[in-house]
């Protein structure tokens, strides 16, 4: 029996139609929605329902639920969209009437809405909360590093230790966009990740990336998601790797920064037009950025550690 089949097997009529009809899918992308959709099935089935007879109420309370129990605005964000998805199958087979449609559609969009809330940057006040309130070495440099270099938590996670150039004073930044970059550091910058590299390499020696988890491997993305969940419990300040992210390019951006060296620090790739009109090499950009760094005020040159 294939393994497709078995997964078929164990899926309910419905769920197993709709996920038949996802041909289109990565089986990574599958999977996800599998195990969406099922968690909301047993949660009707314990209003005797089936996903069929999905009300307004029945998501509201669904998605609340999970927002209660810590669900970061991103996961909800995944969970309504799935949701939507399957909505728009099911009235389609002509399983779901087009006004209960209509309502799940306006109330997935309001808790899709809820990711952009926490996209927004962090205030001078929040960013000294978080730091006051963390403690863990590893949290605090982690944070450290997110705000100073404004990396993706994709970025964060593929980070080596040979990616750090103490001696040319530069990352080696593996991402998206543009695929490989490099980013300048300051002196003080340069001094604080000599003393992390230092804590870094007495608790795993044989792993060569530069975030571990508590097991010595490497710091997968979901698991720092799951650290900066707890961050955000303890300070009571919402915390993730955009927000951090942007509050980076925020503050350079309100300090003057030109956007298109931002857009270069960030690994976004600028619109064609102005790439043709604007041309400079590493040496010049790392000049300008190391520069541009120094000449900020203090509060806003190093974010804490």
């Amino acid at each position: 029996m294939s393994k497709k089949y078995e997964i078929r097997e164990r899926l309910s009529p419905t769920l197993g139609d709709y996920i038949e009809s996802r041909k289109y899918m990565s089986p990574q992308t599958v999977k996800g929605y599998i195990y969406t959709l099922h968690r909301l099935e047993k949660f009707l089935a314990e209003r005797k329902k089936s996903l069929t007879e999905l009300t307004l109420n029945d998501l509201v309370d669904y998605l609340g639920q999970i927002h209660e129990n810590g669900g970061s605005a991103n996961y909800i964000h995944k969970q309504a969209t799935v949701i939507m998805g399957f909505a728009k199958w099911a009235r389609w087979e002509g399983k779901l009437s087009d006004r209960e449609f209509a309502r799940i559609v306006r109330c997935t969009k309001q808790f899709r809405a809820t990711r952009r809330t926490s996209s927004v940057a962090l205030s001078e006040d929040e960013i000294r909360t978080i730091f006051r309130k963390v403690s863990d070495p590893k949290q605090r440099y982690i944070l450290w590093f997110a705000l100073n270099f404004g990396l993706r938590s994709s970025e964060m996670c593929s980070m080596k230790l040979q990616d750090v150039d103490l001696i040319n004073r530069r990352i080696l930044v593996r991402g998206r966009g543009i695929r490989v970059r490099e980013i300048p550091m300051t002196e003080k910058q340069a001094e604080v990740l000599e003393g992390m590299l230092d804590w870094r390499k007495n608790l795993h020696k044989k792993c060569e990336h530069l975030f571990v988890n508590s097991s010595g491997h490497r710091l997968r993305p979901s698991t720092l998601e799951s650290m900066m969940r707890k961050i955000s419990k303890l300070t009571g300040v919402q915390v993730n790797c955009r927000r951090l992210r942007k509050t980076f390019a925020t503050i350079l951006r309100l300090n003057g920064m030109d956007f298109r060296m931002i857009l270069r620090v960030l690994g976004l790739r600028e619109p064609v037009e102005e790439a043709d009109l604007w041309d400079m090499d590493y040496e010049k950009f790392s000049r300008g950025y190391i520069e541009f760094l120094e000449r900020m005020p203090k509060e806003d040159q190093y974010f804490g550690i």
